[in-house]
């Protein structure tokens, strides 16, 4: 009685089962309902006697400019993710079924692309390729410029104007894919690590040569695993808004993403919210390819209880070849951009570098993030979103997987899909569907609208998915016997999940904490639509600055931003191997 007393009573993970139920569903179905309400002009911003009426879908696919934007967002993500998938494939062959050496190097340069928001990537390379300031395009100007002024090019011909334009859908696709090449070499490197050998082995013993099989039996197997990968790059880069806001608004060259942002800050929020929930669907098409394709994977699995064990192949000359281009990926794709950020961080206005220029480095840029009111409060927010955003996004995710995989309550299937409808859920139509939903709801009720919560909550919701994918695995590893055992003593539920279970999920959990934790950080998207003067962040700071042409803010903004990253990333690791250290020390 004294245990079941100081804990949760006999009912307690019912209690909580129906609460973590009710929270989910209202994070995740309330704003997505508040907008299809909106876009059949029944929301909360509707004008008045209109009732239910399909006129902002007519509005919207009865315009030109829709189609011609859909077509954009389709190319963006289709050249995005060919660029992502050729290199990233390329550099997973590589690095797990060759002899290349320095391979640890290879696997750290690849994948330095993911510590940098999208939006610092891509002023980085405006800095890099701009027609006027641009450091590629100003080397490449002095290099091939005659002694008469003019200008060749590589076939002799002169040029008129940079030969690099970073300002519409080509720059635009370069530089998405190159920022997801990080994300596909994870994705892919452990199909080609796992991949049994027999095949190659008997392709070689018939005497084909390495070059065939290579491309009749290892690239021919990885198929299904390759084109799953595409397919979420391709899901994800239609989410993308940062590289088409930086690059493409200039040009006039609009995706769904940046529409839909131009709509809400007009004020059309009835075609926004009909743009919003075809955006929507057209996600939720991917997500069922995606899971179809990963379904039909085994048909071609190559790793048996049988003698399974990979092999390296021996490329000769060409391991060389291998590691000068993943050398050249890192100059080029990871290291130029973060040194031309830092650079510009540390001059009041950019200039190409030149000894010149050195004296004329300054940091009152940075003084300005750490000093300014704007950049006190953007830091204080961000840090309001590092110590909630994850914490809480964790625990509901670690309850909610729980209840899933451990246990036989009636409806947990479908809380299972509830936790997993943000990942189809673009982050901007998140963003939209918060203020429908915000703007319904009576602000003396829940007064949060305009304030740094909306953010917080508007981020839990979009990145549950993640955090339910990272402990359904944890939690399945766990035997229900330990919980059996303490609730058979007399323990309430409350106290075993807190003192037996919640210990054995914290390896999981800090691993799921650490990438949200980076994810508020970089997030641009939603504190974009959803901010006030009060609830701005680190992020959006950066995005204001770049805005008023503030180059050297907004460079050391988002130095600034990194080194956070870097920091939570550190966080994270130090409390894993302390708790390693503690379990092992007792």
């Amino acid at each position: 009685m004294g245990a079941r007393a100081s804990g949760w009573p006999s009912s307690g993970r019912t209690v909580c089962y129906i609460a973590v139920f009710a929270l989910t569903a209202g994070l995740v179905l309330a704003p997505l309902v508040v907008l299809l309400l909106t876009s059949l002009n029944a929301g909360p911003i509707a004008e008045p006697g209109l009732g239910v009426s399909l006129g902002n879908y007519t509005d919207a696919w009865s315009s030109s400019t829709t189609y011609a934007t859909l077509a954009n967002t389709l190319v963006f993500a289709f050249g995005s993710t060919c660029v992502a998938v050729l290199i990233g494939v390329f550099f997973a062959f590589m690095v797990e079924r060759t002899d290349m050496p320095w391979k640890t190097f290879a696997y750290v340069a690849i994948t330095s692309t993911l510590a940098m928001p999208g939006m610092l990537y891509g002023i980085a390379w405006l800095l890099l390729i701009s027609p006027r300031i641009g450091l590629f395009n100003v080397a490449l100007l002095k290099l091939f410029a005659r002694e008469d002024g003019l200008l060749t090019s590589w076939a002799g011909v002169g040029l008129t104007d940079a030969p690099i334009q970073p300002y519409g859908m080509a720059g635009m696709i370069v530089v998405e894919g190159l920022r997801g090449v990080g994300l596909v070499f994870l994705i892919t490197v452990g199909l080609f690590r796992n991949m049994d050998a027999a095949l190659e082995e008997a392709a070689a013993v018939s005497g084909a040569t390495t070059r065939t099989v290579i491309s009749r039996i290892t690239m021919r197997l990885m198929i299904p695993g390759i084109l799953a990968a595409a397919v979420y790059i391709f899901a994800q880069t239609l989410d993308a808004f940062e590289i088409p806001a930086v690059m493409g608004l200039q040009a006039g060259v609009f995706v769904l993403s940046t529409k839909i942002f131009l709509l809400v800050k007009n004020e059309e929020h009835g075609l926004a919210s009909a743009l919003g929930v075809c955006f929507v669907a057209i996600a939720v098409l991917l997500v069922l390819w995606y899971g179809r394709l990963t379904r039909r994977v085994e048909r071609f699995a190559t790793v048996t209880g049988k003698g399974f064990r990979p092999r390296t192949l021996r490329i000769g000359r060409f391991r060389y070849v291998g590691l000068a281009v993943v050398a050249i990926y890192f100059a080029v794709v990871v290291l130029a951009p973060f040194l031309v950020l830092v650079w510009a961080s540390l001059l009041p206005f950019y200039q190409v570098p030149s000894a010149l220029m050195l004296s004329r480095l300054t940091l009152k840029a940075y003084r300005y993030v750490f000093t300014d009111p704007w950049g006190v409060t953007a830091l204080k927010n961000t840090l309001i979103l590092v110590l909630t955003v994850p914490a809480a996004t964790m625990l509901l995710a670690t309850l909610i997987s729980w209840f899933v995989v451990k246990t036989h309550t009636p409806g947990r299937r479908l809380l299972d899909v509830l936790a997993f409808v943000p990942q189809v859920s673009p982050s901007i139509i998140t963003a939209l569907a918060f203020i429908y939903l915000f703007l319904t709801v009576p602000l003396k009720l829940i007064p949060i609208y305009g304030t740094i919560w909306i953010i917080a909550i508007a981020m839990i919701s979009n990145l549950l998915p993640y955090g339910t994918r990272t402990m359904h695995g944890a939690a399945l590893q766990i035997h229900k016997e330990l919980e059996e055992a303490a609730l058979a003593g007399g323990v309430a539920w409350g106290k075993t999940f807190r003192y037996v279970i919640l210990p054995l999920l914290f390896p999981a959990m800090i691993s799921g904490w650490v990438f949200i934790a980076m994810a508020a950080i970089r997030f641009v998207t939603l504190p974009l639509l959803l901010y006030s003067p009060n609830s701005r962040v680190v992020s959006l700071l950066m995005w204001d600055n770049w805005q008023g042409g503030e180059i050297g803010k907004a460079a050391a903004t988002g130095v600034v931003l990194m080194v956070a990253i870097g920091l939570v990333t550190l966080a994270g690791r130090l409390v894993d191997q302390r708790r390693a250290g503690r379990l092992a020390a007792g």
